[in-house]
């Protein structure tokens, strides 16, 4: 057996080990995909993987011919692999662009290229992990579901940094003509471990339900990792459950369906 040293790049990552963190990123495979493109980058920051202005499901643009059709898959697949490995903040956007892979058009090669760019700006981030980190967010209404004794609704405390958390959150009907997207994360001890970004499986017809199919999809993930976690001797004695939603924290907590929520799955 042979001792590599530090591992420098794994499986697309760029790793920069530290001695109280390690931080991962695509900056090379990012370095890579713009050189293979040979495109330029702007002077002007990109805020956004792409503007949600962009009329993605409009058909009066141009479809691509077959060669720009061939070049436009290639290009989301590596975007599709470059947000499951290291950047979740391309997930969203991604996602709904991969949407259109069989057709793209015009308006969709830009919010491909758009992303590309994104990436370029924003190299260097990526996620750290850290003995003790700590989520940030900045929305005060914010709330979770702790079952450790009984179930209650309230305000996101502090001291959950150190757990397993899911967040969890959907945007019913603003995806244009396709189902909602629904999303989340999955921490522990502060650091991100797991996250996803797709199209609904059903439709739902409110907010509440979104979200609440938004918690399923969470809370199944989280169940995993809770496993995963106490056998290999972590103990994990249970999963806060972070939603924006109130209604779908209520429908969460009870056991019995209504006649309101029955149909929901």
């Amino acid at each position: 057996m042979t001792n590599l040293g530090v591992p420098r790049i794994f499986l697309g990552m760029t790793l920069d080990c530290q001695r109280d963190f390690i931080k991962l990123s695509a900056k090379d495979t990012i370095e890579r995909i713009i050189g293979n493109l040979q495109i330029g980058l702007p002077e002007k920051i990109i805020a956004t993987p792409f503007p949600l202005t962009y009329k993605l499901f409009d058909e009066k643009f141009k479809l691509l011919d077959s060669e720009k059709q061939t070049e436009c898959r290639s290009i989301i697949g590596m975007l599709l692999y470059i947000s499951n490995i290291v950047r979740f903040d391309i997930s969203y956007h991604i996602s709904i662009v991969a949407g259109f892979v069989n057709g793209p058009r015009e308006v969709h090669y830009r919010s491909a290229m758009n992303i590309v760019q994104y990436l370029g700006q924003t190299k260097e981030k990526g996620i750290i992990l850290e003995k003790n980190g700590k989520v940030k967010y900045f929305r005060e209404e914010f709330q979770f579901l702790d079952t450790s004794k009984e179930v209650v609704v309230r305000q996101y405390p502090d001291q959950t940094k150190n757990r397993l958390t899911v967040y969890s959150d959907a945007d019913w009907g603003k995806s244009g003509q396709g189902r909602s997207q629904l999303g989340g994360i999955v921490t522990f001890c502060g650091n991100v471990i797991s996250w996803n970004s797709r199209k609904q499986k059903s439709v739902a017809l409110s907010t509440a339900e979104s979200e609440l199919m938004s918690v399923k999809e969470g809370i199944t993930t989280g169940k995993y990792f809770y496993d995963l976690l106490n056998e290999i001797s972590i103990p994990i004695q249970y999963i806060n459950l972070c939603c924006d939603n109130r209604a779908a924290l209520t429908l969460s907590s009870h056991n019995a369906n209504s006649g309101k929520s029955r149909h929901i799955i």
